[in-house]
C-alpha cells in the first residue's frame, strides 16, 4: 500500500523561485532567492535551472504551517551540477529538519556526495563528482536503518544500520544551505546549478489513511469509533513496531554494513540474495493488494496470498527461533491493551453492517487469509 507524499518539489518551469508545489507551508522572508535561468538543452524535468552562487548567499527556506512528525521514510531526489571552484566544498545544496539542527543534508565535499543525517556522515567518500556536469542525487532512508544513494539510477553506497527505529521530524526545509545557524552563515552556502527538488516522506498514519479511503465508511460510524480510538492506535502502533524490528534484525543480517560500488566488480551489491528475494516479494505484495482490494480483482488474491506465503517463509527460515517468538510476543502483547465492551460491540455491529460492501468485505478476507498463513508457517518452522 502506498502512503508516500511529496511535501517539497521544484521543476523551476519559469523565473519565479515561488513557483513550486508543497505541503502547506510559507517561504521564510530573508530568504534570498537564486536567479532563475533557461535551460540551454531543455530536459523531461524541467526547462530552466536555478543559479546558486554562494558568495552572494542566496537561499530559501520553506517553513511548514505544522511540523511533519513521525515520519519513518525519506525518498529525496535532485539534479544538480557544480562548477571546479566548488568541488572542494560545494556548500549544502539541500537540507531538512527543525529550525536549528538540520535532521539531514546534501553536500559535495572533496568532489564526493555527502549525506549528513542526524550529526553524522551516512554516506560519504563515493563517487567521483566532475565539474559542470548534470547528476541525478537519490537518497533513501527508512526506519529500518537502510541507507542508499543512487547517483544516475546506478546504487553506488549503502549502509544498513542508520538510526534504526527512530523518526525524523521536519518542520522546513532550506534550499540551497545548511540550518546550522539562522539566518544560514558563510561556508554554508551552495554553489553550482539545480534544476529538479523533491522531497518525499512517509508515516505511519499516511499508510493508514491510503488503507482508509479505499473504505465506503460512514462518517457517522466512523464517529462512533472515536471513543475506541486509543486502543485501536496502541494496537496499530505495536503491530507496526513489532514488524519494524523484525525487519531491522533481517537487514543488518541479510545486507552489508557498509557498502560503495566498486568498478572492478559491476555485478556486486550489498544485499543478500535473501533480503533481494523478500524486497521484490514485499513489491509485488503491494502492487496485488492494491489490485485485489482498490480494483476488486479476484484473480489478484492467488498470486497475492503466494507471495505473501513465500515472503513471510523466507523470514520464518531466516530466524525461526525469532520468528515463533515475535508471532508469540505479538499475541500476549495485545492481548494486554483492552479493548472495552462497547467498543467491542460497536466493532461487531460495524463488521456485519460493513461485511458485504467491497471494499470491507476484501480486507476481512485478505486480512483472515494471511493470519492463517501465518499461523501454518509458525506451526512448520517451530
Amino acid at each position: 500500500m502506498n502512503g508516500w507524499r511529496v511535501i517539497f518539489e521544484h521543476r523551476f518551469p519559469d523565473s519565479r523561485f515561488s513557483n513550486f508545489r508543497s505541503s502547506s507551508g510559507k517561504l521564510d522572508q530573508n530568504s534570498n532567492f537564486p536567479t532563475i535561468a533557461p535551460s540551454p538543452q531543455g530536459d523531461r524535468q524541467t526547462m530552466n535551472f536555478a543559479k546558486y552562487d554562494g558568495q552572494l548567499r542566496q537561499w530559501a527556506a520553506l517553513i511548514y504551517d505544522q511540523p511533519i512528525t513521525d515520519v519513518i521514510g525519506v525518498v529525496f531526489t535532485c539534479v544538480a551540477r557544480v562548477p571546479q571552484a566548488a568541488l572542494g566544498d560545494s556548500g549544502s545544496i539541500f537540507s531538512a529538519g527543525e529550525p536549528i539542527n538540520s535532521e539531514w543534508g546534501l553536500r559535495i565535499s572533496n568532489k564526493h556526495f555527502n549525506i549528513m543525517f542526524k550529526g553524522e556522515q551516512t554516506i560519504a567518500d563515493t563517487f567521483t563528482v566532475m565539474p559542470h556536469q548534470w547528476y541525478e542525487i537519490r537518497w533513501i532512508w527508512g526506519t529500518n536503518g537502510q541507507s542508499e544513494l543512487y547517483i544516475n539510477g546506478t546504487l553506488e553506497a549503502y549502509r544498513n544500520n542508520v538510526h534504526p527505529g527512530q523518526t525524523i521530524v521536519i518542520d522546513r526545509c532550506w534550499i540551497g544551505s545548511a540550518s546550522v545557524n539562522y539566518p544560514p552563515e558563510a561556508g554554508h552556502f551552495f554553489t553550482g546549478d539545480v534544476r529538479y527538488l523533491r522531497l518525499q516522506i512517509i508515516r505511519p498514519k499516511d499508510t493508514m489513511a491510503t488503507i482508509g479511503s479505499l473504505m465506503p465508511y460512514d462518517p457517522k460510524d466512523l464517529a462512533k469509533l472515536k471513543a475506541c480510538q486509543d486502543a485501536i492506535i496502541a494496537r496499530q502502533q505495536l503491530i507496526r513496531d513489532t514488524y519494524a524490528e523484525f525487519m531491522r534484525s533481517f537487514v543488518v543480517s541479510e545486507t552489508k554494513p557498509s557498502w560503495r560500488r566498486d568498478t572492478s566488480s559491476p555485478h556486486s551489491l550489498p544485499y543478500s540474495p535473501k533480503a533481494i528475494a523478500v524486497h521484490r516479494l514485499s513489491m509485488e505484495v503491494g502492487n496485488l493488494t492494491l489490485k485485489y482490494i482498490r480494483d476488486a480483482n479476484d484473480k489478484a488474491l492467488p498470486p497475492l496470498l503466494k507471495a505473501v506465503k513465500e515472503m513471510l517463509m523466507i523470514l520464518a527460515k531466516w530466524n525461526p527461533e525469532k520468528y515463533c517468538e515475535t508471532f508469540d510476543n505479538l499475541h500476549e502483547k495485545m492481548e494486554k491493551i483492552p479493548i472495552s465492551d462497547k467498543c467491542k460491540k460497536i466493532a461487531a455491529a460495524l463488521r456485519e453492517k460493513y461485511s458485504n460492501i467491497e471494499p470491507f468485505n476484501r480486507t476481512t478476507i485478505l486480512s483472515s487469509e494471511i493470519y492463517e498463513i501465518m499461523q501454518r508457517i509458525r506451526a512448520e518452522v517451530e
